[in-house]
């Protein structure tokens, strides 16, 4: 991309210190009135006050985040979207004898701002998050086959990626390269799981867990009873049953993912007497349970905490009454995990709420963290950008290790 096509403009003192710290974002509110001019997803070229060119971004109007950063710098490299994307799978290609589903572009993680490109066997997914980006999704589409082996970008779907109560106006979802999937097959580690391509949320499959789920491999199920809270498409259940447990009881509310859960019992030839899925609210199942009732390892994966700072206690809160619930029914000596995404939430908040809980239930100094799950090579964040740290992943026992 030539630079001669990028509009120039001046940001005050603020944005070049958050440029300085290489912080990808510049807010509506660091704005000043040149920027009118300017139409929704124009490419600029950043000066500071001294009229020294230090970065290049993309501007997204009437949004709170205005300019997004992909470069930091006086210059930009002939062909510098396509090197950026080869040099990120060369890294990310570590992952391929793993599984054949991650993320290929993180966003902001990866300073392609906006975009993340989420691959699944041999499709593609590009999701961009602001109208303003959708001539970069389109650039990004084009590039994939360069980069990527032949085998994975096969089938290229571009789409916007709408979150709840958002009323951003995106193009309609547009299969760019090859034909639209419904159905597509990946593997995990020694799984195998259906994804849906079309499907609005992770296309039926957690990524990101990836480490959780490998961090329970390294522990004995043989002959354990367990319970899979928010099991959504089974992951961990058709896992747990692999290695050894002996009853795995899966609580889900969405009856669409309760059907791709019993889709991928099938293709993993798994015994379906072993696997009993409820279709049920999770506080309402864990009130109604017999006191007597106890499980080997309990899983807690809620899909979402919240996305505003001002519902955080409140998220706190009901992640309290799941953890009350649940922990009276964990045997002695047992294993569980607590997952939680959100952006909002402090790492040690999330912590205090589950330390004071299990203080509560199981008794004081009796709860030992086993292993503080980092995130992923493919959902890796560098360290300056801390909004990108969302997933809190620990592996917890009710014993000394």
């Amino acid at each position: 991309m030539r630079d001669s096509r990028f509009k120039r403009y001046q940001i005050n003192k603020k944005a070049t210190r958050g440029i300085i710290k290489k912080h990808p974002w510049i807010f509506s509110g660091n704005l000043s009135s040149a920027a009118d001019g300017f139409k929704d997803g124009e490419y600029l070229k950043l000066y500071d006050g001294e009229n020294n060119l230090i970065a290049f971004g993309i501007l997204s109007r009437d949004e709170k985040i205005a300019i997004r950063i992909f470069h930091f710098g006086e210059t930009l490299k002939n062909r510098f979207f396509f090197k950026k994307l080869r040099d990120i799978w060369i890294k990310k290609d570590k992952l391929s004898d793993e599984t054949n589903a991650m993320r290929f572009i993180n966003g902001e993680s990866d300073q392609i701002p906006g975009i993340n490109v989420d691959l699944y066997n041999d499709v593609a997914i590009v999701a961009y998050s602001s109208p303003s980006l959708y001539r970069l999704a389109r650039l990004v589409s084009f590039l994939l086959p360069q980069i990527l082996p032949e085998h994975l970008a096969k089938h290229i779907l571009v789409k916007g990626n709408r979150t709840t109560g958002s009323r951003i106006d995106f193009k309609p979802n547009r299969w760019v390269r090859g034909t639209s999937q419904s159905d597509v097959e990946i593997f995990e580690g020694k799984s195998k799981f259906i994804v849906h391509p079309n499907n609005s949320q992770n296309c039926g499959f957690f990524m990101d867990l990836r480490g959780a789920r490998r961090e329970i491999t390294k522990h004995n199920f043989n002959g354990m009873k367990v319970l899979n809270l928010f099991s959504y498409t089974g992951a961990f259940s058709i896992l747990l049953q692999k290695l050894g447990a002996r009853e795995v009881i899966s609580v889900e509310s969405s009856r669409s993912a309760i059907q791709m859960h019993e889709a991928n019992i099938k293709l993993n030839n798994l015994d379906e007497s072993m696997q009993n899925i409820i279709c049920s609210d999770v506080q309402q199942y864990l009130s109604g349970l017999n006191e007597d009732e106890k499980f080997d390892f309990i899983i807690f994966d809620p899909t979402s905490m919240t996305s505003s700072r001002n519902k955080v206690e409140q998220a706190l809160e009901k992640h309290s009454v799941y953890y009350t619930l649940a922990l009276k029914h964990l045997n002695s000596e047992s294993l569980w995990l607590a997952c939680a995404r959100s952006q909002q939430v402090p790492k040690d908040k999330f912590l205090q709420t589950i330390g004071q809980v299990s203080k509560s239930i199981i008794g004081k100094g009796n709860t030992q963290i086993v292993s503080d799950i980092k995130e992923e090579l493919d959902y890796n964040v560098p360290g300056n950008f801390p909004e990108g740290h969302y997933l809190k992943q620990v592996l917890f026992s009710n014993f000394k290790l």
